[in-house]
């Protein structure tokens, strides 16, 4: 097997850009930080969207080396990728449906999917930070993946096209797409028109004329609207005077074939009442060829144009609509309903038979029923799939009353569906420390393989987000700040596997601090150790409203920090609460943006203050003063720091009249 290479490796651009660009805007803090991503429509907080690699992997030897596809979102990786899987391009889609089955994604790392069987996976190869970029980005590596069919590809011996190295089906960057259509294609089938001109006029059938040029009818009616407008074979006819022949050829084959007039008036009739093809099978008891053999004789092509000529497609549209309505009918609407009381069916559920038993049982009492029928009565009667009320009457209080609460009530009354509640109970048991052999004896099956896979999560990955995640979490509170730390306070955890833990539940973070788990884990210390007691402290509860808003551990620091300095706190406090010694604090307000703890305090407590006390009316310094119990020459000194730039231009009482007149 050959070995193909991209012009590149992946690669993955994260260069924030410190300019607004066209149709974009960002929160700048102190040079290149980024605080805020303010695009309209996009789900990345940090740039504008994303370029994507998805790949085809080659897992079966199909192709002779991986395929490629690149392409352009401001959606979340994981919804890109569901709808290609769902609505893809005809090249992916021929990818796609040669493993015939239904692809599941699972995560494999920070912004990193895989089908469950590792066929198909994508990843983010560049960020852009304007539409215009994004753009470019895109036409850039579609060009170095060769991935569009336009520039590589090759025609088989059935004269179908086969991608060379992708299947992007354009060149990227929003541009009008280039079909290969008409003669520029390599599989279009040159036909000659005097030729086909010529068997039209002689009356020739329309399957006569398909065997005569080898092509199918389809192709030839392109052909016929293509060389002179006509539409369809029919029309043709009647504008080149050869219909009457037609017919006469027709009408030959018809008493060959010892067909009745009697037979070809009923189908007229049938057709002119606006019948549909089940009804005409059902009635002249013939098959479905059979009509469209008939219908030829006819003169038609299809049923299509049948009703058309014999005006009757208005009648044919409300007995389809008629029929739709009657199979749509449902419990006692239907003219063979079955009734069956509510005693009965608990009585059956009871005996915990399945639906095939329940099925025979009933039989037996003179009651005959379907069992699809019979578990849609079951549905119908208890608002739950007859495999899930199985489960909330027999499995689910037996995990309750393992667990010692009762959480089926409180499902029930929420509403929760069956599958949620079997996802939920799974996630009980994983976080308890079930191992999977145990959660299938509750679940009284061999595998739960089949849930694993209908909620796209293998046990491994459920047990890291549902039993480790939580413990993690306990002992960062407790005081754990390294991976040794860590393992000793995780049950059978080594090194490597904390690692590929705090990868998967916070592989987002981590990637932002370049894959450095000392900087990551300073961070959740924050978040679930340092921060609460702060809280606690101060009375306050904003963790969880930062956390909601913002993503970025960036943000969610110095958002905090902000709210917490504009208590006024002083720098032992904070440093003390944070653990930190004085290089590390010092790194800490480095990190956020700030060349000291002064220039901090100035943004984040004295010019936050100073604003609200011009809001709240103080139109001097030493109103100022007053609303910060602060001394002149420090309110004084405060103003001219935060805002040097107009100081430098005005004076300090014009500045002080600016600032007034733009904040009051």
């Amino acid at each position: 097997m050959n070995s193909f290479a991209p012009r590149h490796g992946p690669r993955l651009n994260l260069s924030p850009q410190n300019t607004v660009q066209s149709g974009s805007s960002f929160a700048i803090q102190n040079g290149n930080k980024v605080i805020r991503n303010s695009f309209v429509g996009s789900q990345w907080d940090d740039c504008y969207g994303v370029i994507y690699l998805l790949t085809d992997n080659n897992v079966d030897g199909y192709w002779e080396h991986k395929m490629f596809y690149v392409g352009q979102t401001i959606q979340g990786l994981r919804i890109r990728f569901r709808q290609h899987i769902n609505n893809p391009n005809f090249l992916l889609n021929k990818a796609l449906n040669r493993f015939q089955k239904t692809f599941n994604i699972v995560e494999t790392g920070a912004e990193q999917f895989k089908t469950f069987g590792g066929e198909f996976s994508i990843q983010i190869i560049a960020k852009a930070y304007s539409d215009d970029e994004l753009n470019r980005l895109e036409i850039q590596e579609i060009s170095n993946y060769r991935s569009c069919y336009l520039d590589y590809f090759r025609v088989d011996k059935n004269g179908s096209i086969v991608p060379l190295y992708g299947f992007n089906i354009e060149r990227g960057g929003m541009q009008k797409r280039v079909y290969l259509s008409g003669p520029f294609n390599p599989t279009y089938i040159d036909i000659d028109a005097n030729h086909l001109r010529e068997l039209i006029s002689l009356g020739f059938t329309t399957d006569e004329i398909e065997e005569e040029l080898g092509v199918s009818e389809s192709t030839l009616s392109k052909r016929i609207k293509e060389f002179w407008g006509y539409d369809g074979f029919n029309d043709a006819r009647k504008q080149l005077g050869s219909y009457e022949l037609f017919r006469k050829r027709v009408n030959k084959r018809r008493s060959d074939s010892q067909l009745e007039d009697k037979q070809l008036e009923e189908l007229r009739e049938l057709l002119s009442q606006g019948y549909m093809l089940h009804e005409i099978t059902e009635k002249l008891k013939v098959s479905i060829g059979t009509i469209y053999n008939w219908l030829e004789f006819l003169g038609y092509d299809n049923l299509t144009e049948a009703y058309d000529d014999l005006d009757s497609k208005g009648m044919h549209r409300r007995r389809e609509n008629a029929y739709r309505s009657a199979s749509r009918a449902r419990g006692t609407d239907l003219p063979h309903y079955i009734d069956l009381d509510e005693k009965t069916m608990i009585a059956l559920i009871k005996k915990r038979l399945s639906l095939k038993q329940m099925v025979a049982e009933l039989s037996k009492h003179g009651i005959n029923i379907a069992e699809n029928t019979l578990g849609t009565k079951i549905q119908d009667l208890f608002s739950y799939k007859y495999s899930y009320l199985t489960k909330i009457l027999f499995i689910f209080p037996k995990i309750d009353n393992f667990l010692g609460e009762n959480h089926l009530k409180s499902l029930l009354q929420q509403g929760v569906s069956g599958p949620d509640m079997v996802f939920y109970y799974i996630k009980l048991l994983i976080a308890t420390g079930c191992s999977n052999k145990e959660i299938a004896k509750y679940f009284s099956v061999q595998s739960m393989s089949y849930w694993y896979r209908k909620f796209a999560k293998s046990y491994r990955v459920l047990r890291y987000e549902f039993f480790y995640k939580p413990r993690i979490i306990q002992s960062l509170r407790e005081g754990a700040s390294t991976i040794e730390d860590l393992a000793e306070h995780l049950p059978t955890a080594a090194y490597n596997k904390v690692r590929n833990i705090l990868r998967h539940n916070w592989g987002q973070e981590l990637s932002i601090y370049g894959g450095n788990i000392r900087k990551l884990l300073r961070f959740l210390s924050r978040i679930f150790k340092s921060y609460p007691l702060i809280e606690a402290n101060l009375n306050i509860n904003v963790q969880r409203t930062i956390m909601n808003k913002y993503r970025s551990p960036l943000d969610i620091d110095f958002h905090f920090i902000c709210h917490i300095m504009a208590f006024d706190l002083s720098k032992a406090f904070i440093k003390a609460k944070l653990g930190y010694g004085k290089k590390t604090f010092q790194n800490f307000v480095n990190y956020l943006g700030f060349s000291n703890y002064s220039k901090l305090r100035d943004e984040c407590y004295y010019k936050v203050k100073i604003i609200e006390a011009i809001k709240n009316g103080s139109n001097s310094t030493e109103d100022i003063s007053i609303y910060l119990s602060r001394s002149l020459p420090s309110v004084r000194s405060a103003i001219k720091r935060i805002w040097n730039k107009e100081y430098f231009l005005y004076s300090y009482d014009s500045l002080l009249k600016i600032l007034i007149k733009r904040y009051k």
